[in-house]
């Protein structure tokens, strides 16, 4: 007997940039009647909205996707979303997403059959991904990547005003570190770096203040990696690589490049076979670095990644609010940091969602577990 419901989610092609993008992870996230339980009027059949998916664009190929955890999940690690508002938040890969012609997915939802979990974070964030933190509530540093990195916050609170997404954290002014993450092999990349997050600076900030990076060394090249601001100034940011020879290779985006008391979508990628680092800030190319050592990036046995201060310190602090903090063993396209920027920070302009088909026949695949 057919069940169920679908609709087609339609990517704007113009919002992707200049190439295909591969494996591109989507962010689907917002408020939908439909996606309510039918308790609410919507038309989610199972408890836990295990009957909402994601697939192709001709309905023959399930697509990864993870079930972001909020606020209404029983346990940390499980995704859920809001029966009575039809808040979702999902992270879908798609296979390619073009950049000439839209590219279409559909979600499904309804089949009261389902209920199978069949989210697989895992298969969603590829082998690039060494960190995904979602940054949700108490359990803000749990890691979608599949490395288990994990850390508790020394004194988080959730943003005042929500995040980009769902519900981000607030390093308040006082002398501590917000996150402290140990610095694991997974996040110890050997020749290619991209370290990205969200990051809505106080007014002030320490000097260079941390607003993600490594232990302080004892002597050059002094970090080895990080996103700090730059003096005291909360409207600059540099993106710095520490090398095995000494030097540090330094992007800097300028002056006014942040705004305070706004988001600020913030991204660092650095290529060992170049030696060269670069630093966007919404979407956009801030500064490339001269080329440097291509030498191995320095990392020494105990560091951590500090998120809104130094590591096992009381300096260098950068107050603020905090969201989806990810670093993958790659140097990310521009077009990716475009795509990543216009998509988080506006789902509803990034694509479209159209109107209802079905009812459709059950899904052939629900064998499928979640991971």
């Amino acid at each position: 007997m057919a069940t169920g419901f679908y609709r087609e989610i339609r990517i704007d092609h113009t919002q992707v940039g200049g190439s295909d993008l591969t494996d591109y992870v989507l962010v689907f996230s917002g408020t939908y009647d439909w996606l309510r339980s039918i308790d609410y009027g919507g038309k989610v059949a199972t408890e836990h909205g295990t009957d909402i998916y994601f697939k192709s664009a001709d309905g023959t190929e399930l697509l990864a996707f993870e079930m972001v955890y909020n606020s209404y999940a029983e346990d940390p690690e499980d995704g859920e979303w809001n029966p009575a508002t039809g808040f979702v938040e999902f992270w879908v890969k798609v296979p390619v997403v073009s950049h000439t012609e839209d590219t279409i997915i559909r979600i499904y939802y309804g089949d009261a059959a389902q209920t199978v979990d069949l989210s697989d974070k895992d298969a969603t964030w590829v082998a690039q991904y060494k960190l995904v933190a979602h940054m949700r509530g108490a359990y803000t540093a749990f890691d979608s990547s599949g490395n288990g990195a994990s850390a508790s916050p020394s004194a988080m609170v959730p943003t005042a005003d929500g995040d980009k997404l769902g519900q981000g954290i607030h390093k308040t002014g006082g002398h501590y570190v917000l996150l402290e993450i140990p610095l694991e092999a997974p996040l110890q990349p050997a020749d290619k770096l991209t370290l990205a997050l969200w990051h809505k600076p106080d007014a002030t900030c320490d000097s260079y203040g941390y607003i993600a990076g490594t232990t302080l060394k004892a002597g050059a090249p002094w970090l080895s990696y990080g996103l700090l601001h730059v003096d005291t100034d909360v409207t600059r940011v540099k993106f710095t690589v520490g090398k095995e020879d000494a030097t540090n290779i330094e992007a800097d985006s300028g002056a006014g490049a942040l705004t305070a008391g706004e988001w600020n979508h913030i991204v660092g990628t650095y290529n060992n076979a170049t030696g060269v680092a670069k630093i966007y800030v919404n979407g956009a190319l801030m500064a490339t670095s001269s080329a440097g050592s291509t030498g191995a990036i320095d990392y020494d046995t105990g560091e951590a990644l500090g998120i809104g201060g130094r590591p096992s310190s009381i300096g260098n602090m950068a107050p603020g609010d905090y969201d989806e903090l990810q670093i993958l063993e790659e140097v990310q396209s521009a077009d990716w940091v475009l795509a990543s920027y216009n998509n988080q920070l506006d789902p509803d302009s990034f694509y479209t969602v159209g109107g209802e088909s079905g009812p459709v026949s059950p899904l052939a695949c629900r064998y499928y577990g979640r991971h």
